[in-house]
């Protein structure tokens, strides 16, 4: 994939399915499907420095910039000329529950109604001296909406606001003022999370009242908080990105294949990947695909690894199974159809006695290898195929062939905990992303 920068600041898809990219000095970039096309200050774009991208109820796709905020309708950009909005640093973009459309930035906020913006900063200078984020390295890290509908805004403060006056947290309520924004987030309960950094307060979550502190220690500051389809908290940070894990928490690092430590945010697509913007370009995690593939009920053996993992083009995948010293099988290969997985066996009921290898070839038909030879898939069971002799009588290995129809994934190590290595890709199957539960038994991977 080309991307529009290296360092990508936000990840957003629209009512269309286009995937968004936003980038900090090369513009955004819209991702169809098949292609990337890039937007730049040469189209319309406020700045080519891009802080976030989100669309609102009324399908206007938001770009808050460097200098400024605009809005693209499909074919052109418009832009905010508001007093107040005008050239100002916009950081993030949140629609509250009554349909405004809230901007905060350095020495940024307010709101747009759908027909001009507010500038809420005249009323916060005449409680408190100075702007929320007036410096450069401070920035807005997020607004929600609580039950009550007050409006939570981090900054160098975490700030609330009743929709008439502000209330700015400090030392005494355990929210110091410092040089890095609180993060701000919201989970589908409706209750607002706030955190920091390690050493600054660490996470925090706000409901009927109070805020309850959770032991989570971040290795660096806390960039944005959000939450998943599932409801599942996200924490990206400078050293990673943390997700809640049942009860607790779990972290992806470098160890397991993020492009860069610093997160700038996630992103779960309709197909249920993720995808992480940081500062070396954007990881893709299929988080999904892994709960399908838990059929070990259907292995009869105890000893059972997968050998191999091939989608066939007809969309169904087919799995291969073996022994780890190669002892004699009954069950070794299975197919997943999208809703379920099924043993495939061979003429009479046999099996192929370990899958070694699978290969689909141009005319899709499907070639399996196993200790009993090679065989073929006839539509309702292998069929065995007689070789030349001396070859294939026990067992055989297919080369590989570079056909893109065909996704080796090969497996061993069963029952090994490990951490490193969630995102492999090879010169043999890439890419491969698989997603694991935090503290299951994780396998060892290597190509075949």
């Amino acid at each position: 994939m080309v991307f529009p920068g290296r360092r990508i600041e936000h990840i957003a898809e629209d009512s269309k399915g286009f995937l968004w990219f936003a980038s900090w000095d090369n513009g955004a970039s819209r991702f169809d499907g098949e292609e990337f096309r890039k937007f730049t200050t040469l189209d319309g774009l406020a700045s080519d420095c891009v802080h976030v991208i989100y669309e609102d109820s009324q399908k206007r796709l938001w770009f808050g910039t460097f200098g400024g905020v605009c809005w693209y309708d499909g074919a052109d950009f418009h832009h905010l000329e508001d007093e107040g909005i005008a050239g100002r640093a916009v950081q993030f973009i949140y629609e509250d529950r009554e349909g405004r459309t809230w901007f905060g930035g350095q020495g940024t906020l307010g709101y747009f109604d759908g027909a001009r913006f507010h500038d809420l900063i005249p009323l916060y200078l005449r409680h408190y001296k100075r702007p929320p984020a007036c410096h450069l390295n401070e920035q807005c890290r997020g607004i929600a909406q609580d039950p009550e509908g007050r409006l939570w805004f981090g900054f160098d403060y975490l700030i609330r606001f009743d929709g008439t006056s502000f209330c700015r947290y400090g030392k005494e309520e355990g929210f110091p003022n410092g040089p890095v924004s609180y993060a701000v987030g919201q989970d589908p309960a409706g209750r607002v999370w706030v955190g920091r950094r390690r050493h600054l307060n660490g996470l925090r979550c706000y409901a009927n009242g109070t805020f309850q502190p959770f032991l989570l220690e971040f290795f660096g500051a806390l960039r944005r908080i959000q939450s998943d389809r599932e409801g599942r908290m996200w924490f990206s940070s400078a050293e990673g990105v943390f997700y809640q894990d049942g009860e607790g928490f779990s972290r992806f690092t470098t160890a397991d294949g993020l492009p860069h430590p610093a997160v700038k945010g996630v992103f779960q697509d309709r197909e249920h990947q993720f995808w992480f913007a940081t500062w070396n370009g954007v990881g893709l995690y299929d988080a999904h695909s892994v709960s399908v593939f838990d059929f070990s009920a259907e292995l009869r053996e105890r000893a059972s690894e997968i050998s191999r993992m091939v989608l066939d083009s007809r969309g169904d995948i087919w799995i291969g199974i073996i022994s780890p010293v190669f002892d004699a099988r009954t069950r070794s290969v299975f197919r997943f159809d999208g809703e379920r997985i099924e043993y495939v066996s061979a003429e009479q009921g046999d099996d192929i006695n370990n899958c070694f290898a699978i290969y689909e070839d141009h005319d899709g038909r499907l070639w399996f290898c196993g200790r009993r030879g090679l065989f073929r898939y006839e539509g309702k069971e292998l069929k065995r195929i007689e070789t030349i002799e001396g070859v294939g009588k026990k067992q055989c290995q297919l080369s590989h062939p570079g056909s893109r129809r065909t996704i080796p994934l090969c497996l061993l190590g069963r029952g090994h905990k490990r951490r490193e290595g969630l995102f492999q890709e090879c010169s043999l199957c890439q890419p491969f992303e698989a997603h694991l539960p935090a503290g299951g038994a994780i396998p060892n991977y290597f190509c075949g």
